[in-house]
Order: C-alpha cells, then structure tokens, then sequence
C-alpha cells in the first residue's frame, strides 16, 4: 500500500532487484504476495499503477535442486505486462572490439586472438576479462619491446584447457595470492555471497579480506565482505580441497559458537546462527561428544525457532531436523527429554507449515511415542489434527479431536454417533439455551471474564477450535452444539482465545433465520472485542477470528467489496505466519466474493488460477475443489476454459460433472450445494432460465444451513420464477410463490443492510409488480434498481437491471426505450467482461 501510495504519474517508482537467480523460496513469496497484492486490487475497481519492476538475473546461475524461474514469478502476478530483455554474450565480433581497443592492435592482428578467446569462453563477459588477465599474468599475452607490441603464440593460448569450467581460471589466479588473502577468501566462501563484517571475529581473516577489496575480489562495503561475482565465490570454495571441507565447516562453526564478543548480546545471536549453520554443514563428520551434542541441538532449535518468527519455514525444518541428527538416540528422551520434545514438536509443526507430509507424520509419532503425559502430546495432537483437515479427512480430524477432549474430561464422543434427528433437536435446544446465557450474561460482564487457567480446559478448547470450521462444512450440527458447549465451558471456567471462536461459530449457526442477523453480527463483534482484551495472542488466532468473522457473519452486514479488501490484506499475514489453513479459506472466500461482487470475469479468471496455483503448492486439495468448481463456471461466462484447476486436485474428477458425482456418492452435501449453486449461477447469467429453475430446485435440496451464497440463490430463483409466472400461465401460481417468497426473504436481508441487497430488493419488486402487471409501481422500482446497483457498485446487477427493464419496456411497445436500456445492458455487461451477451429480448440490435 505504501508503493501504491507514493507512486503516480509524475513521479512513478521503480523497483530493481539485482542478482535474482539467487533469491529463495521465502523472497520469491513475499515479492509475488507483495505484488499481487498490488496488482490483485485492481479487480473490479480500474486502478491505475505506475510501478516498474526490473530483475536481473543469469540463467545459467542458481542452485540447481531449487531452480526459481524468474519469468514464472512476473508471470504470476495479475496485470503486470512483462517484458523480457534478453543480454546476450558477447559475439566473436565483439570479443575482437574488446581485444582490439585493449591492445591498441587492428583487427587483421587481433581477429585470430579473438576467435581462440571466445571459443574458450562462450562469449562470457566476465570470463572473457578474466581468461584474458590469466594469459597476461602467465605471460601467454606480453609485450614485446622490440615489435613495440604485444604479442602472443596463439598455439600456446589454443593448447590452454579450462574445460567446461571456467571458475578454474579464477582458482588458479586465486592461487598465485598471497596465503592470507587465500585463507580468508576461504572463510568468507563457506558464507555464501556475503557476510557482516563484525561476523569476522579473526582479525587475520578480516585482514586478508580487507587486502582482497583491494584485488577487486570483493566489493568496497563499509558493512559487508562481498564477493563481486559469484563465479569468485565458487572459486574461493574451491579452494579448500573437497576432502577437507567438513572439517573446515565444523572448526569454522566451533569457533564462532564457542569464542562470543563479550556484552554484545545481538551479536553473539547472529554468530550462533552463522556458527551452527557451519556446523550442520559438517554432518557428514560424527560428533562423539554428548555435550557438544546436546549445545549443537540447542542452538539449531533456538535458531529454527528465530527463522519460524520471520517466516523462514523451509530453514526452520532444517535446522529442527539438524538438532535431532546431534540426538539420533532413543536414550536421549530419558536424558534431555524437554530438549527432544520441543524438538519434535517444533519439526512437527514446521513439516506441516511447508507441507511435508512424511517428515510430519515422523515426528508427531515420535512425540505420541515418547512423551510423558497427555498434555505432552498436545501440540503433536493439534498439528496432527490441522494436517488431517487441510488433506480433506476432516471426519478422521473430528474422530480424533473427540477422543482426545474424552480423555482431558470432556466427554463429547457419544455426540458423534447420535442420529441426524436426535442432533437437531439437540442443536436447537443447546442454541436457544447459549441464546439465554449470553444475553442473561451480556457483552459487558463477558469481556470482564477471568482468563481460564485449567489447563485441560484450555486444551480442550484449542483443540475443538481447529475443528470447527470443519464441522461447518460437513457437520454444521454438530458444530452447533460444540459452539454451544465451548460457550458454556467459557463462562464456567473463564474465557480464552478459542472462546472467540465458538462465539463466531454459534453466531453462524443462529444464523439460518434472517432475523438473527443484528443478533449474530452483535456476538461476532464480542468475539473480536473479547480477543483484543488477550494479552500476546496467538497469531494463527488472529487470522481464524478475522477470517471467520468476516466470511461467515461481517458478510451479512457489511459492504462486500469492502469484505472483499479485508480478506485481500489478510492473506498476506497467513502464509508469513504459517497458518495454510485459513490462508486458503481466505482464497476461496476472497475468489467467491468477488465473482459475486461483479469483478472483471477476465480479472477474476486470472485470480482463480494464481490462487489454484498456491493452494496445489501447499497440497490444499480439499478446498481447491471448490475453487475449481467456481472457477470452471466463471471462466465460462469469460470465454476462457475453466479446466485448470480440476487438473490441479489431485482427485478422481477431472470436471465438475464428475466432481457431482464423487460428492453424491460420498455424501458430500457442502460440495453438493456448492456444485449445484455454480451450476445455477451460470445457467442464471446465462439466461438459460429453464435449467437454472432445476439447479436451484436441486441446490436447495441439499441446503441444511444459510450462507451468503444462500442470499444469491434466492435472488435467482426469484427472478427466474417471476419470469416463468409471466410465460408459463399453467403453472403462475406455483412460481409466483416461489418469487414471492425470495421476495420476503430479501426484504429482511436488506433491513441489515442496504448496501448489499437494496438494489437485488427494487429488482425483485419491479419483477414481481411487473408480473401482477403493476407498471408504473414496476416502472419505479426499475429504475431504483437501477440507481441503487450503480452506487452500491454491482456494476453486473446493473446490466441485469438494464436488460430487464428492456424487457419490460419492449412487452409495453415502447421499443425505443427497450433499445436505449439494452444498449446500456450490453456496455454493463461488456465491462463485468462477459464473453457474449445473450439475450431472449424480442428487441433487435442494429
């Protein structure tokens, strides 16, 4: 936000980033998040931005076991135009320009110098300067003074071998310097490209490293010893002869994590990362000593701990995974047991952050096996469970949550056997008495509540939190009357983070009738009140009560495009946090309501993909369905194909007509109705209003809960069967019932708010006086439509109501009005980006 702030049209900005080829896995999410979410706000509002961003980058650079393209990365980013500038290496012609200005020779002289030189090289700028000093230094290019030019024996050049590695012209000129310069180069090598300055603590290193500046070997910095190229870093590696270069890491290691500057504690932190990264670089060397061992475990899991806090998963898993190698010994969790258990659980949760599902299920059974109690099993518990609900098994989640609470006191596991009637009438009585409690206890004295301090209490609660949002989708009963007892052990035994939570879920579930609305919206207010009252939250928290308030309460109330915003600036803090779960809730919800908000289809379908992309990364395949499900419907209406994401699932389904049927034969009533209600969005936009009538028949069927969906289903349906009361005189009295009642359904929604359904309210009406043939009340309330779409900004509503006041004004003769109101459909329509506007009006384009 701050780049879009600063950069307009007269002072535009650019970003550089130089050396690309070396940016990490961590770097390249940030920039794409940054970026998208520059480009990504764009959807359905026309911002202009005046940014360039410019990578440089060598293809032939990079570590090859995590190759990045950088082309891919632009590519990600939404409405980014990309250009490519290819540097080329230097031609023959150009190597003889070189060679020919240095040497003061023509070119007839210089021509067959050239040609060997560039063979040599590939035409490599830096090699070519390089190879060129190498002869010189060799005296294979001298001057001669009786010719009063130089001079070679361009045999003697041709007969030199550098083979496919150049870096060795770099290691024999290394080699002729002095040996301090040599062992220093040496040291700053096992770095990588650089490393602060005060990291060098020996002062004979940091001599030789001054002395390289001066060789032009590293660059002049005033805080870092930098190699100038990345060949010279390699180089310098190579240097240390291949069997001596696990001793060398250890000894480097060792002596920066046992040898710390005294009170400079920031310091010493930053040379016991450096320090053990040496060290785990020396694996391979056994390490006999049991007390090196057990301070070489600590500092990697103090060090993985520091790369968890600033978004380094991939580092982190290594460095647990590293301290566990120094106790490979089953007797350690006797001895250090502490140490082994923070271990395993920090690898546990760091393996589920960057999806490695064999590494998670390793360590969380080594934590089930060796710990002590229960409570030691907690956290092994609580990753275990996310894992299962983010890989689709949420029924195995829920199974295993309810055992677990069994065993911490709460006995819930008879709930999940009990029949789908015993459950609701369970459900209704355990809302309608959580109802009374809270209001009989009132937002006031809640948030003055003590913090719950039984430990198997607040286990029980943050384990039930993961849960939950599962529970709504498969289970949405059960999740009533987990919200309602969370509620309840809350103002038994005290409040904690997870009560916010249940309060969000139990507002959810109240949810089914309109006029819970201001009463649900009022408690999902509480819960975020209530969390800002908690002191150091849990981060993961933080963006489940943001999430969840927002996509399953706020929606009902507040403006969409304005929900829409919230879940864009809410992603970004989920993936630096780790938190997969609700960062791909946040995918779908922000691709959902954007379609629903009228975005460009075009935009939209872009914003499909990318998010697909990143949810098959993170192995997110139980709600990639539903997001390829939506998305195969809006790349449709854009004229695009709409079968990418389905490829991405990694299911049995490769099209949303077999997703149908995986769901009916397994019984999946939310993918089900999220099926049908896609099928119904598009048949609706597609005026194909007789099959639309069928899906909506069909997505009700399997409807046990309202959601926001819910509101858009019976807007269409009410629509679509105003229309059939008009031509189908046989069956006016059904239909017209059917709209009359999304009619009364509407009218409550836009009592909680005119923003969101005022506009869908006039429509209705003007359908619905236009069926009773009440044209000038239907008249009006077209063109509130009309007004009300157009400043609430559903700019796609507004073509609605433009072709259905064409309609209208085409059934009365008024032709010329109809054309006007279809023409301004058509313009409507062509800025949401729908592909072709089809159209039943009996009036004719010209």
């Amino acid at each position: 936000m701050l780049i879009c702030s600063i950069s307009s049209s007269e002072h535009p900005v650019m970003i550089f980033f130089d050396d690309a080829q070396w940016a990490d896995n961590d770097f390249i999410n940030d920039f794409v998040l940054d970026s998208t979410h520059l480009g990504c706000s764009t959807i359905g509002i026309g911002l202009e931005r005046h940014i360039l961003y410019v990578a440089c980058y060598r293809v032939d650079s990079g570590n090859s076991d995590d190759s990045i393209s950088i082309e891919a990365m632009f590519n990600q980013i939404n409405h980014v135009a990309m250009t490519k500038i290819q540097v080329e290496d230097l031609t023959e012609r150009h190597v003889d320009e070189i060679i020919s200005e240095s040497l003061s020779l023509p070119h007839r002289l210089t021509k067959p110098l050239s040609s060997v030189v560039h063979t040599k090289t590939a035409g490599n700028p830096l090699f070519t300067k390089s190879f060129l000093d190498s002869m010189i230094d060799d005296g294979k290019i001298r001057y001669s003074v009786e010719e009063k030019r130089w001079t070679w024996d361009i045999v003697v050049i041709g007969d030199v071998s550098i083979g496919d590695d150049v870096a060795k012209l770099f290691v024999r000129k290394l080699q002729r310097l002095p040996s301090e310069v040599q062992e220093a180069l040496k040291v700053l090598s096992c770095f990588g490209q650089a490393i602060p300055k005060y990291a060098i603590l020996n002062q004979n290193t940091a001599n030789g490293l001054d002395l390289a500046i001066t060789y032009g070997l590293l660059e002049n910095d005033d805080e870092l010893y930098k190699f100038a190229h990345s060949t010279i870093e390699t180089a310098a590696y190579g240097l240390i002869a291949d069997t001596c270069k696990t001793q060398f890491h250890f000894e480097l290691g060792c002596s920066m994590v046992n040898n710390p500057p005294t009170g400079e504690e920031g310091i010493t932190s930053i040379l016991n990362s450096f320090g053990i990264d040496q060290i785990n670089r020396s694996r391979p060397l056994t390490v006999n000593d049991q007390g090196l061992c057990r301070k070489f475990a600590q500092l990697n899991l103090w060090s993985g701990r520091r790369s968890m806090d600033s978004a380094g998963f991939e580092t982190a898993l290594e460095r647990f995974e590293h301290g566990l190698s120094f106790l490979n010994d089953d007797s350690y969790w006797e001895t250090d047991y502490e140490l082994m258990l923070n271990l395993t659980d920090s690898a546990s949760l760091a393996s589920y952050i960057t999806t490695k599902s064999d590494a998670l299920e390793h360590h969380v059974n080594q934590t089930l096996t060796h710990a002590k109690t229960i409570l030691d099993m907690f956290n092994a518990y609580s990753v275990h469970v996310r894992s299962l609900c983010t890989r689709g098994f949420e029924s195995d989640a829920i199974s295993l949550v309810l055992s677990v609470v069994r065993v911490l006191g709460e006995d819930f596991e008879d709930l999940n056997s009990l029949s789908s009637s015993t459950l609701n009438r369970l459900a209704k009585d355990e809302l309608l008495s959580t109802r009374e409690l809270l209001e009989a206890t009132g937002k006031d004295q809640l948030l003055q509540f003590e913090i719950m301090t039984d430990v198997n209490k607040l286990w029980v609660m943050k384990l039930m939190s993961y849960v939950i949002m599962e529970m709504f989708r498969s289970r949405p009963l059960l999740m009533a009357v987990l919200s309602c007892k969370m509620i309840k052990l809350s103002i038994h035994y005290g409040v904690c983070e997870a009560t916010c939570i249940a309060l969000i879920m139990y507002s959810v579930s109240m949810m089914d009738d309109p006029d819970n609305v201001d009463h649900c919206h009022y408690w999902g207010k509480v819960a975020q009140a209530l969390f800002s009252t908690f002191d150091n939250p849990d981060s993961t928290m933080i963006h489940r009560i943001e999430q969840y308030f927002h996509s399953l309460v706020g929606v009902w109330i507040e403006p969409h495009q304005a929900v829409c915003n919230t879940f864009q600036s809410n992603y970004k803090t989920c993936v630096r946090s780790g938190d997969n779960e609700t960062s791909t809730e946040i995918l779908v919800w922000y691709c959902l309501m954007n379609t629903l908000c009228g975005a460009n289809l075009l935009a939209l379908d872009d914003a499909f993909i990318d998010a697909g992309r990143k949810m098959a990364e993170m192995f997110q395949y139980q709600l990639l369905v539903f997001l390829a499900c939506l998305h195969e419907h809006v790349a449709k209406l854009a004229g695009k194909d709409g079968s990418e994401l389905f490829h991405l699932t990694n299911g049995p389904f490769q099209n949303e007509n077999e997703l149908l049927d995986f769901a009916i034969a397994n019984d999946k009533s939310k993918l089900m109705k999220t099926v049908y209600f896609m099928k119904l969005f598009d048949s609706f936009w597609s005026r194909d209003f007789a099959r639309g009538r069928i899906h909506s028949t069909e997505y009700f069927s399997v409807t046990s809960t309202t959601s926001i969906d819910s509101v858009f289903a019976w807007f269409y349906y009410g629509l679509m069967a105003f229309d059939a009361a008009r031509n189908q005189p046989t069956e006016k009295e059904n239909y017209l019932r059917i709209g009359e009642e999304s009619l009364s359904n509407m009218r409550k929604w836009a009592t909680h708010s005119t923003w969101n359904y005022q506009n869908k309210l006039y429509l209705l009406e003007a359908e619905y006086y236009y069926t009773q043939d009440m044209k000038i009340e239907a008249k009006s309330k077209y063109e509130l439509a009309i007004q009300s779409s157009k400043f609430h900004r559903f700019g796609h509503e507004e073509g609605l109501c433009f072709y259905l006041y064409s309609s209208f004004c085409s059934a009365l003769g008024d032709i010329s009005l109809a054309r006007h109101h279809l023409m301004n459909a058509r313009r409507c329509y062509e800025r949401w980006g729908l592909n072709q506007f089809r159209t039943n009006s009996p009036v004719v384009m010209k």
